[in-house]
């Protein structure tokens, strides 16, 4: 029997050396080639005469209400594949594919004499002065969480409705009961997605990247070697996707709303989502936190690379790593326009069965400007979301210029949680990034520097000028701004040539309602001026 032990014991080991082997922290996704039980779905308007037409093809179906939209269910054979193909193809309704992820944790171990602390590196002990984050929710959508670590316990939310007693003297935390009506039985401290339960603890001791992005938000330390968190007074909640490597673009956006519906302000999603674009399924996720007023913050990834495909996200924040020693962005970390903030990535932090470990990466990065949102929205609780990142952004610590030219190619700023909370944030600026040429007209990007209120982005306050002072052509929106966006995308219908140009624009502000830097005080007009080769 010895030996059996033994050689388990050994092959677990193994594994978690695997899986803790590269320097990325936040888990690569893949979608694989094969369908998850031919599960699709079809995304449809949630009116009475919509339902109805769906219900009247499919008689077993389970839907999801997402606000003004509906999520139907639907697992197909191969028999009826063909004949829904067929029958959609004459149709209003498109079936959309259940994405299927698969994950490795890549994590690595520092020595302890090479991290630095990261309160010296964004004065978070100075902030506490001012905020700890009380009152906020804050969601990790991760690999779970162990809520029994000492230093999470009383951090970890707790359903207001699913604890103390019911009416006949039971523990509402495990009476079998939905006691709120919100659809899960129990769900006491946030739900298990993949396996459908209400313990979104790890399944496995080394899976431990949940755990740790939640001790670096709002770890509460109760040993002198124990972890705080940015923000000690925020509760994390339990987001579990992740059953052994795998999970479902479905499971996501069920986790999403579940934190939405429930009251967390903020969701930390510290994975790589770059093999996430053109899912339609992440892509409602998205929408529907985004139409809430919530808050997404996303790891940048740590490949080094020049704006990752993530970067078309523009519902949520995307947050790159600054070195140990936060003078300049990281090596691993990807960068470029598309990175709304930096911020330390090199932590320690919780780990299951009450241990503790060093890491690196921007999952970790990510999980800091999470925190330091629920310092800013628990000072300034009437703030929107567009305020917070305002407040976040725009009093960051502008990295050295030569930094940014060799490595960033964009000013990017390292925030700073106890600024977010006393400085107002610089008046936002605009300036032209780039040109494309196409058949049908021009694209221009005018890069964004700081947080501007999307709603005063509109087509109407944009006017293209010729050197001579002629308007050229009609100029329109190209994509809608959002709380990530770092450029507006204008399309001029006309293939512009080389020479100067000059973009008046009107009317457009800053989360709070002030003009950009460089605006006429009368009209707040700003104007853009670009040569184009």
């Amino acid at each position: 029997m010895i030996m059996p032990l033994i050689y388990t014991v050994f092959l677990v080991l193994l594994l978690s050396c695997i899986s803790c082997r590269s320097k990325d922290s936040a888990s690569t996704a893949n979608p694989t080639t094969d369908y998850l039980n031919q599960q699709f779905v079809i995304i449809f308007d949630n009116d009475d005469a919509s339902i109805k037409e769906v219900r009247s093809t499919f008689n077993d179906i389970e839907t999801i209400s997402i606000g003004s939209k509906k999520i139907a269910l639907i697992n197909l054979n191969q028999r009826d594949q063909g004949f829904l193909n067929g029958h959609f193809e004459k149709s209003r309704f498109q079936l959309h594919s259940v994405r299927q992820y698969e994950a490795s944790e890549q994590i690595e171990d520092l020595n302890a004499n090479e991290l630095l602390p990261v309160s010296d590196k964004i004065a978070k002990e100075k902030a506490w002065t001012l905020s700890d984050g009380h009152g906020v929710v804050v969601a990790v959508a991760d690999d779970g969480i162990d809520y029994s670590h000492e230093d999470l316990r009383d951090s970890v939310w707790k359903n207001p409705g699913e604890i103390g007693q019911d009416e006949n003297g039971y523990d509402k935390a495990a009476n079998g009961l939905d006691d709120d009506s919100n659809g899960y039985v129990d769900d006491h401290m946030g739900w298990d997605f993949g396996r459908n339960d209400n313990d979104p603890r790890p399944e496995y001791f080394f899976h431990q990247h949940g755990t740790a992005v939640g001790g670096v938000i709002s770890g509460q330390s109760k040993r002198e070697s124990g972890v705080t968190g940015v923000a000690p007074g925020a509760s994390i909640m339990p987001i579990k996707f992740r059953v052994g490597r795998r999970w479902t673009s479905l499971d996501i956006l069920r986790g999403f709303k579940y934190a939405v519906d429930n009251g967390a302000k903020i969701i930390n999603l510290s994975y790589d989502i770059d093999a996430y674009v053109g899912d339609e399924i992440f892509a409602e996720a998205l929408s529907y936190v985004y139409r809430s007023g919530a808050l997404i913050v996303n790891s940048a990834g740590n490949k080094g690379l020049k704006n990752p495909p993530r970067g078309v996200f523009d519902e949520l924040l995307l947050v790159g790593s600054t070195n140990n020693d936060s003078t300049s962005i990281d090596e691993s970390s990807n960068f470029g326009d598309q990175i709304d903030v930096l911020a330390p990535g090199f932590v320690r932090s919780t780990v299951p069965n009450n241990s503790y470990k060093n890491f690196t990466g921007t999952s970790f990065s990510a999980a800091i400007t999470s925190g330091t949102a629920a310092l800013v929205w628990s000072k300034y609780p009437e703030y929107n979301r567009e305020q917070v990142v305002a407040r976040i952004i725009g009093t960051t610590e502008i990295l050295d210029e030569s930094d940014l030219i060799s490595t960033n190619e964009f000013e990017t700023g390292v925030l700073n949680a106890y600024k977010a909370l006393v400085d107002l944030p610089r008046l936002s600026d605009l300036s032209f990034l780039s040109s494309e040429t196409f058949n049908e007209g021009t694209l221009i990007k005018i890069l964004i520097r700081g947080g501007l209120d999307p709603s005063s982005i509109v087509r109407s306050r944009f006017t293209l000028f010729d050197s001579s002072g002629q308007s050229v052509g009609s100029v329109r929106l190209y994509r809608e701004n959002k709380v990530g966006s770092n450029t507006i995308d204008l399309f001029v219908e006309s293939k512009l040539t080389s020479g100067q140009y000059m973009l008046s624009i009107e009317g457009i502000v800053d989360a709070f309602g002030r003009p950009l830097l460089g605006s006429e005080p009368t009209a707040l007009t700003k104007v853009v001026e670009f040569t184009l080769e």
